[in-house]
């Protein structure tokens, strides 16, 4: 960790690829890249992991449940449940929107935007440089049918197969739901004194909204920002929202504006 690198052949991940059931063999999209690291790249990461794990839950807010110690998944599928029940049995126009990330989010992970924002997190120095020793000089291979391709050089993403990955993306993707629970603009479901607007696991983003028009002008602009920082898209086509209480002259300017797959019984997520 002092000297900030590691052995080159410990950073070289080779991808193998497998057929996708009932799918022709002739078409390269029809096989699923598996990229596999290093098995003591592995060890290193999983004592970064779980150095990381004992501040993690200080950092990310409670609306992020993916793989945070002591959070479970089943928590946000409750409150999203009782959320529903509380916009359904009222008058209040809202929607749940389920957003699609375009591609492999996790692959689309811009290093330079990690480090800012491990650095903003006041995460130690040494601790960032042990992080970016898995980071420095990457490279894959792709074995096929027995061959072996040249190695090539790995950008941006975070490492497949890496126990740190999940916690990484965390932090990244934290900024972003920041952003939105600081917005008074992007309103949420309100029950007592609390606000409810977001559901996350891990890179499953989930909000739930109500002032349908100004929340989603209001997200979209913020999507944006974010995306010029950190490379993170959003497919809104395949963004799925599921309505409720919304009059129909308000739906139609809504879908004129925000080419969602709008729904209106249930959603994926």
């Amino acid at each position: 960790m002092d000297s900030g690198h590691l052995p080159s052949d410990l950073l070289d991940a080779a991808i193998v690829t497998l057929p996708k059931l009932g799918k022709p063999p002739t078409l390269c999209q029809n096989f699923r890249p598996i990229s596999l690291i290093n098995v003591d790249l592995k060890i290193y990461t999983k004592i970064l992991t779980n150095r990381l794990a004992l501040t993690i839950t200080s950092l990310i807010g409670l609306d992020q449940v993916g793989y945070i110690p002591g959070r479970q998944g089943p928590d946000n599928t409750r409150r999203l449940l009782n959320l529903i029940q509380v916009l359904t049995s009222s008058s209040t126009p809202g929607l749940i929107l389920s957003l699609d990330a375009e591609k492999k989010a996790f692959d689309r992970v811009h290093w330079g935007f990690m480090s800012e924002v491990m650095a903003k997190f006041s995460i130690p120095p040494e601790f960032v440089k042990g992080v970016f020793s898995v980071y420095t000089s990457p490279t894959a291979t792709v074995r096929f049918a027995g061959f072996h391709s040249q190695a090539f050089p790995i950008t941006n993403g975070t490492r497949q197969g890496c126990p740190l990955s999940l916690l990484l993306y965390a932090l990244v993707l934290e900024p972003l739901a920041q952003m939105i629970r600081q917005s008074s603009d992007v309103r949420g479901i309100e029950v007592g004194p609390q606000t409810h607007k977001l559901n996350l696991f891990p890179d499953d983003i989930l909000l739930t909204l109500t002032s349908p028009k100004s929340s989603l002008e209001a997200l979209n602009q913020i999507l944006t920002e974010y995306g010029k920082l950190s490379y993170h898209k959003v497919n809104f086509s395949k963004t799925q929202a599921l309505l409720a209480n919304i009059p129909d002259d308000v739906l139609t300017a809504l879908k004129q504006e925000f080419s969602f797959d709008w729904r209106t019984k249930f959603l994926s997520y």
